[in-house]
């Protein structure tokens, strides 16, 4: 983390570029990646985030995310699965060739930095859309020098919104019924692919005020959390991301404004911002 901030500042102290807006995303999902090469490889990747092998994979990451959403026809017409028209479905090898293990630790890459670099730029993407819960938070941060996250309820109301209205996988990780289900009046076969579409529940208003406004506060004087037990409320997780707000003022390039944010969304396996949020870093 302390990596990233340093690039940062770099870019911060910089100007030129810098007052075109930077790639907040891009800084957060390459030193995710560095944190994965210490634990997996116990080296860093990236030591350059502009670098021509930074970009290479953060490209691949948006790559491959994109390609991973796309669904398989199979699931959706069973009757196909015997010609394995997609190439998915084949039988696994007794044994892993390199190629296949090179793949295997490349999703451990992409799974542990793509959602939550994604729910880093949703969560700025927000704050800077409302400049009152902005400057709540950062006050909040302040007068806690240990950021401590459970001394900071304000934070905590505002991850649990964003993960709200943007879970980082729509869609969850798909399910398989194990036997014969009845679920509602609908019959579930054994072996029937089921998508929980957690980012319906999250704007559902039978179970929200206001499902599509980013309201905070809805959090604080309630128990519902992301840990699984709340069912209106089960993105993912949530982790560390208050040292971007501790640590810079955050602005928007000249031309934008906070209500003409472009809030569409880019659907893969995850749901990233369609255009990647911009913004001008300032030492606080």
């Amino acid at each position: 983390m302390n990596k990233m901030l340093g690039w940062i500042e770099k870019k911060a102290g910089s100007g030129g570029e810098v007052l075109e807006g930077i790639e907040v995303t891009r800084y957060v999902f390459l030193a995710l990646f560095n944190m994965l090469g210490n634990l997996i490889l116990s080296k860093d990747l990236v030591t350059d985030p502009e670098s021509e092998q930074g970009s290479m994979f953060f490209n691949a990451m948006i790559g491959i995310m994109e390609w991973s959403g796309v669904p398989n026809i199979s699931d959706i017409f069973p009757c196909l699965k015997m010609f394995d028209i997609q190439g998915s479905g084949k039988d696994e090898p007794a044994k892993l060739s390199e190629h296949e293990i090179t793949i295997i630790i490349l999703e451990m890459f992409l799974a542990g930095t793509e959602t939550t670099s994604s729910s880093v730029e949703w969560e700025l993407t927000e704050l800077l859309r409302h400049p009152q819960a902005m400057a709540k938070v950062k006050l909040e941060i302040s007068q806690f020098q240990e950021r401590d996250i459970d001394s900071l309820p304000y934070m905590q109301a505002i991850l649990k919104e964003s993960l709200r209205l943007h879970p980082p996988l729509p869609f969850l990780i798909p399910r398989k019924a194990i036997q014969d289900t009845k679920f509602m009046g609908h019959n579930v076969p054994k072996g029937t692919q089921v998508l929980v579409n957690v980012w319906a529940i999250g704007r559902d208003p039978e179970c929200w005020n206001d499902p599509f406004e980013f309201k905070p506060e809805r959090f604080l004087e309630s128990k519902v959390d992301v840990k699984g037990q709340n069912h209106e409320l089960i993105p993912f997780g949530a982790g560390r991301r208050m040292c971007l707000l501790h640590e810079f003022d955050w602005e928007l390039p000249h031309n934008v404004s906070p209500k003409s944010i472009n809030m569409e969304e880019s659907m893969g396996i995850t749901t990233r911002k369609k255009q990647p949020l911009k913004v001008i870093p300032k030492r606080a």
